[in-house]
């Protein structure tokens, strides 16, 4: 195929977008124009070598297979830059470190310092320095300290790196479906606004998630298996989500969210250095505002769910239990150190105990747990997670949300593509086709300012095509699952040659047209040399998922 000029010719037909695709290969060493013929070479190299700074917002750098080093990266965006994985591709970096950033996305790779010289400190970090920093987005990484957490003894665990630090100035950033594993913080949240998302926080020995900004959401995470305990020498009492006010340990805190968490401890001593941890413990206040809502917790601990010198704030649908014998039993508190506890509703919550003695405390349908409640919980909160991250296993970490298994192949993809192989044979067997299929189409109507401009101009091209007399236009149109012809414009419409129906349709093709009979309708009118069927071909292409080979 011809080296079609990628989005950067797109910008000159359409302001509305300004995108472009690059790709990065460790194999290459210096060099090369960004495309998959001629690629960057490594992230590391990219960064050293001033290319990194040549993409501009809205662009997309895919990473192809391999080591790609460790990454220090820097830009204030107007709008996101995207650095992922390439799709099918394992990309590994040993650390990513962002300071005075502003607008960058980050997908899809596998961050560890075991991947290269090792090193102390925290394996991903970003918007701890400049104030300009913000709206960061860390999306389907796994991040580890070591591989194998059972090589660690006290001492590895006290000296294994942290996970993730989202920056105090690092407002509005999210950290989405992650997979981080034996760390010692595992993920720190000291900007405002932060979203921690769907992440899978599996064996740490501090704390799982910290949040120490007003405006912070902590949702549909899961959080297993702490380790070093206080009897062997380690004074951080572990919690899997804890609160306090940024380097201040007291004060006041607005407006936190946390939700639809599942919270597994320990069995005490079921491995070596095994510790108990706390489940949600916001024990540093005063706390205005928080809503706690759907957690499940498990945990061999006095405190599932504990809320000390909390105001206005509304503990609703939770459920703590334990499965472990022993006097320590998940209880839902509301506690204080200040004597400031005051106005908190409590709610329909499951709890082997409740403590709500507090000033103006409304309390309802709080209830002592039982096993199968607990069960009949978590099973619905898994499902939950499940659907909302596409499937029981991590994609990149390759690893069980919930068990933590580890496995070569994804079943998920496995049974997708059976259950595709079975839908295309189930195609293949219908034989009525008319114009009643149309209605039943998914619906895909371009609406954006680029998509509308990038139509029209389809259009145009396509009409200028049929007036010059030339061969028809033949293309396989997704509505009827075959090959049509474009014979003549009829109005608004167009003359379109069915085979299969044996007559002739008049459909209006533009009215609810999808992105992959734009780009076939494309191809069937391309001239190798026409500037604008290259920026059409180009901007298709890159809609209907074939970003890579957009830019070539």
């Amino acid at each position: 195929m011809k080296n079609y000029i990628c989005l950067l010719l797109v910008v000159a037909y359409a302001s509305a977008l300004n995108a472009a695709a690059y790709v990065s290969s460790p194999n290459v060493e210096s060099g090369g124009s960004g495309s998959k013929d001629s690629p960057w070479p490594s992230l590391e190299k990219c960064i050293s070598s001033g290319k990194l700074s040549k993409l501009k917002p809205g662009d997309t750098l895919y990473l192809l297979r391999g080591y790609h080093g460790s990454a220090s990266i820097s830009g204030i965006n107007e709008d996101f830059i995207t650095i992922e994985a390439a799709p099918g591709h394992e990309v590994t970096l040993s650390k990513l470190s962002m300071t005075s950033v502003a607008k960058w996305k980050i997908k899809g790779l596998r961050i560890s310092p075991t991947f290269g010289t090792p090193y102390k400190g925290t394996i991903v970090s970003f918007g701890d320095r400049s104030t300009s920093s913000g709206q960061i987005i860390l999306e389907d990484c796994e991040i580890f300290g070591v591989d194998d957490h059972t090589t660690l003894d006290f001492n590895g665990w006290m000296g294994i790196n942290s996970g993730v630090l989202m920056g105090r100035h690092a407002k509005g950033s999210i950290v989405k479906n992650c997979y981080i594993r034996n760390t010692r913080f595992a993920l720190a949240m000291s900007a405002y606004d932060g979203i921690a998302d769907g992440n899978i926080i599996e064996n740490f020995s501090a704390d799982g998630i910290r949040m120490v900004r007003d405006g912070q959401t902590s949702h549909f995470n899961i959080i297993k298996g702490a380790f070093a305990t206080d009897a062997q020498g380690d004074k951080n009492h572990d919690d899997a989500i804890q609160c306090f006010l940024h380097n201040k340990g007291t004060g006041q805190m607005n407006n936190l969210t946390i939700n639809h968490n599942i919270i597994m401890g320990h069995e005490p001593g079921v491995e070596p250095f095994s510790a108990n941890n706390q489940g949600i413990g916001l024990f540093d206040g005063p706390l205005v505002n928080f809503h706690i809502e759907g957690n499940v917790v498990m945990v061999s601990h006095w405190h599932g769910v504990s809320v000390y010198d909390g105001q206005g704030c509304t503990i609703t649908k939770n459920i703590t239990w334990t499965k472990f014998t022993g006097k320590l039993k998940p209880w839902v508190m509301l506690g204080t150190k200040q004597k400031k506890a005051k106005d908190n509703t409590v709610t329909d919550n499951y709890a082997m105990s409740f403590r709500l003695k507090q000033p103006g405390t409304i309390e309802s349908n709080n209830q002592i747990v039982t096993k199968e409640i607990y069960e009949q919980g978590l099973k619905e909160l898994a499902a939950k997670h499940f659907e909302r991250f596409g499937g029981q296993y991590h994609r990149v970490a390759k690893r069980h949300r919930i068990t933590g298994e580890k496995v070569d192949e994804l079943p998920e993809m496995a049974s997708k593509e059976k259950d595709d192989s079975k839908d295309k044979k189930k195609s293949k067997r219908k034989s009525k086709m008319s114009a009643k299929m149309a209605k039943k189409a998914p619906k895909q109507t371009l609406i954006s300012g680029a998509e509308k401009f990038f139509n029209d101009e389809l259009q145009k091209r396509l009409d200028a095509y049929l007036n010059s007399k030339r061969m028809k236009p033949r293309f396989v149109y997704s509505v009827f699952k075959q090959e049509v012809s474009i014979e003549e414009k009829a109005g608004s419409s167009y003359k379109v040659k069915v085979p299969k129906l044996g007559s002739d349709m008049t459909l209006n093709l533009f009215k609810k047209l999808k992105m992959q009979d734009a780009l076939a309708i494309t191809k069937s009118i391309a001239e190798k040399e026409h500037d604008l069927d290259n920026a059409l071909l180009a901007f298709y292409m890159t809609a209907t998922g074939d970003a890579i080979n957009a830019s070539y």
